[in-house]
């Protein structure tokens, strides 16, 4: 079981949320749907430790998660793509571009609403990438369309499930 730990700091006070067991699965579909999608920025990661930290409405959420290095396999490649897509990398200056023109036509521009949106779009994008990432080598027309929560059942039902790939992408769909 993978322990899930999350606090949450606001106005200088930091509140307990709460501590669960869960199953890989669970922790997996809850690191990349509940933060990696809202773009969090991931402060640890460790062979048996992943920590983010996730901007939401003025707080800022702390969730940890830990446990064995084979039931943390899922989530540290995860962090490990997301932490690659989230760089300063040369070769993701057109997917960077891509995402701040998507904040700007959603957002008119307007700065608070660029402040609220941003993270939620480029995280959203940045885990669709990465999910294709996860799902290695596979027919791309068939997924490049797909929504990232069907994404990430399709990564969920191949890594958890053993189902194929290809088998996953077609229940998918």
């Amino acid at each position: 079981m993978i322990k899930e730990t999350c606090q949450r700091h606001k106005d200088g006070t930091v509140y307990h949320m709460y501590d669960i067991d869960i199953n890989p699965e669970a922790a997996f579909t809850r690191l990349v749907r509940g933060e990696l999608m809202f773009g969090t920025q991931l402060t640890k990661i460790t062979e048996t430790t992943v920590e983010c930290r996730t901007l939401i409405l003025g707080s800022i959420d702390i969730t940890i998660w830990t446990g064995s290095q084979e039931e943390m396999s899922s989530l540290l490649e995860a962090a490990f793509l997301y932490t690659y897509l989230s760089s300063n990398k040369p070769e993701m200056d057109s997917f960077a571009n891509r995402s701040i023109d998507k904040v700007m036509m959603v957002t008119n521009g307007k700065p608070l609403l660029v402040k609220l949106a941003s993270g939620m779009i480029m995280g959203g994008d940045r885990t669709k990438v990465m999910l294709l990432a996860m799902l290695g080598e596979h027919d791309f027309e068939k997924t490049k369309s797909i929504k990232p929560n069907d994404l990430l059942a399709i990564v969920c039902l191949n890594r958890f499930q053993n189902i194929a790939v290809n088998d996953a992408i077609e229940l998918a769909q």
